[in-house]
């Protein structure tokens, strides 16, 4: 078995949480890809929180669904959590929220998906802040920026983002996603992009961003 997989599956249970204050990052499009890629590779549930529920529209087209539970509170959350066995990843609403406090404190990765757009960066500041409160209880915790929906040719957003970020708790991951079309079309087909074009640029960025998670847990 491959020593990164041997890794996370000695730290199951493990929480993933997509999060962002701000909408409009490719937060749940990312945690299409993402989550759909590790479950091929490990038992994985995903809880959606986000009011638009994509990731529950996009895995309901899915030939082979994803495992998933509908969790209604925090007390409901919790007592999921101390029974569960696998891998399980949240998608959140770009809110904050008494519930997305908990499960900051929960989750064992927070991947923090950041384009170069203002709003972005705005919604990072305070976002940031939260999270260095949460680590100051929950010390083993770990936080990643991804640096996603860029142009194709953009070569300095995640040199500026990562010293952007230096003086903080959190991490920026080495994989980039850029902006494709083929990101577009994961809800109405039930696709990743992996899935849809195994050897396309966005299908390597995925397949590297799905490494780097396992690598860094």
């Amino acid at each position: 078995m491959n020593k990164l997989l041997e890794k996370l599956l000695s730290k199951l249970p493990y929480v993933i949480f997509f999060a962002h204050q701000k909408g409009g990052s490719g937060k749940s499009t990312t945690c299409m890809n993402v989550s759909t890629e590790l479950s091929k590779k490990f038992t994985t549930t995903f809880i959606d929180f986000d009011n638009l529920q994509q990731m529950t529209k996009y895995n309901n087209n899915r030939e082979e669904p994803m495992n998933s539970v509908v969790i209604k509170d925090e007390k409901e959350l919790e007592q999921f959590l101390r029974n569960d066995k696998g891998l399980t990843i949240i998608d959140s609403g770009g809110y904050d929220s008494d519930l997305s406090r908990v499960i900051l404190l929960l989750a064992d990765m927070i991947i923090i998906p950041m384009s170069d757009s203002d709003n972005d960066i705005d919604g990072f500041g305070e976002f940031a802040h939260l999270i260095e409160k949460t680590f100051e209880i929950r010390t083993d915790s770990k936080a990643f920026v991804l640096i996603n929906r860029i142009h194709h040719a953009d070569k300095s957003t995640h040199r500026d983002l990562t010293k952007y970020v230096e003086n903080t708790i959190i991490n920026v991951f080495d994989t980039v996603v850029r902006d494709n079309k083929l990101h577009k079309r994961l809800l109405s087909t039930g696709q990743n992009v992996v899935e849809k074009q195994f050897f396309s640029k966005p299908s390597k960025e995925i397949q590297s961003l799905v490494q780097e998670i396992i690598e860094k847990a």
